[in-house]
């Protein structure tokens, strides 16, 4: 998959869930710019924005006034190429999660999650990303509702169905639909509440996948992480060392360990960066504090594991190299960006 791109699949099975409810698609196919021949090539990609205009085009007709939870329902995690399977190969579903949180803006989805640890529970709780999803309510809650769906499918994979979410925030009042929120979700729903979220019981974060595999879920950790740093149109070289330093930041911090995983003398590597008016040095340190802001902004995990995470054996060594950088410690970064 490329950078920033979408499975025709997943778009070609939006066309045929709406088809069956006996509606005709093809004047949101063509608003998009596509056909169906692309739309019906599995292995096809097409960008975000084709995707977000069809789908968008259908929201605003008012086509299904639930097409949030017909969407999710029918899309599972296999549809969503290396974002989805991060979740179904991972052993357990808390390193699922995790891995799937921290490359959950590779194509530009309309929400985000963050994964908040409380004693007896967890609470995915999720933000608007997207400006086009915030101009009406409609927009809104499909974005919620067909996310939270598609949620409760893993649940199945884990043995669970509707004892899966515990409870269900929604920061809008119950929708005249709202006996389907119960149809799907199987919990408490609450409405007008702060947030929109959904609260599993903290046990569940140990259960495992019958797919996982740690090997395999690796592999695509590497190339999700290949593919968000590629976006970001660094030179090669600054691009090699990034995806090194990613893959096991407490190691490569040498220039000459560097150089040699680079197959290029220590004093090749200094000539090139210096040509890239930069040092290795800061090259490492850029990296790191980028994963720091991810996990800060995007986990509830406390400073310290997100210190080792990112290489730093050391915390106070930690808070002095993101408060140099950020001007602002780590603390202060995460409540300034919380969701």
């Amino acid at each position: 998959m490329n950078p920033g791109s979408y499975r025709t699949c997943y778009l070609s099975k939006f066309i045929n869930l709406l088809e069956n409810r006996g509606i005709d698609t093809q004047r949101y196919v063509n608003t998009a710019g596509l056909n169906l021949a692309q739309l019906h090539s599995r292995e096809g990609e097409t960008d975000p924005e084709s995707y977000r205009r069809l789908m968008l085009a259908a929201i605003d007709d008012g086509v299904l006034p639930d097409l949030g939870l017909v969407i999710g329902k029918g899309i599972k995690p296999f549809d969503l190429g290396i974002s989805g399977m991060l979740i179904v190969c991972s052993t357990t579903l808390e390193k699922g999660i995790e891995r799937w949180i921290r490359f959950q803006t590779l194509v530009d989805p309309p929400l985000t999650f963050r994964l908040i640890r409380k004693e007896d529970h967890v609470v995915m709780r999720a933000a608007v990303l997207l400006h086009q999803f915030m101009k009406s309510d409609a927009r809104m809650r499909f974005a919620i509702e067909e996310a939270f769906t598609e949620w409760s499918y893993v649940g199945r994979l884990l043995d669970k169905s509707r004892q899966w979410f515990s409870q269900v925030r929604m920061t809008y009042s119950a929708p005249a639909y709202a006996e389907r929120y119960e149809e799907v979700f199987g919990c408490p729903i609450l409405y007008d509440q702060p947030y929109n979220e959904f609260l599993l019981p903290a046990e569940y974060l140990d259960l495992t996948f019958d797919t996982g595999s740690e090997d395999v879920a690796q592999l695509y950790e590497h190339k999700c992480a290949s593919i968000l740093q590629g976006s970001r149109n660094y030179d090669e070289l600054i691009y090699r060392i990034r995806e090194l330093v990613m893959k096991k930041p407490e190691d490569h911090t040498c220039i000459q360990e560097m150089a040699s995983a680079l197959h290029v003398s220590e004093r090749t590597l200094r000539r090139r960066l210096l040509k890239l008016e930069t040092t290795f040095k800061d090259v490492v340190i850029e990296c790191r504090m980028d994963m720091a802001k991810t996990y800060l902004t995007s986990t509830d995990l406390p400073i310290s594991a997100i210190s080792e995470m990112v290489g730093y054996s050391d915390t106070a060594n930690f808070h002095r190299a993101f408060r140099k950088k950020m001007l602002l410690t780590p603390d202060q970064f995460r409540q300034q960006n919380l969701i």
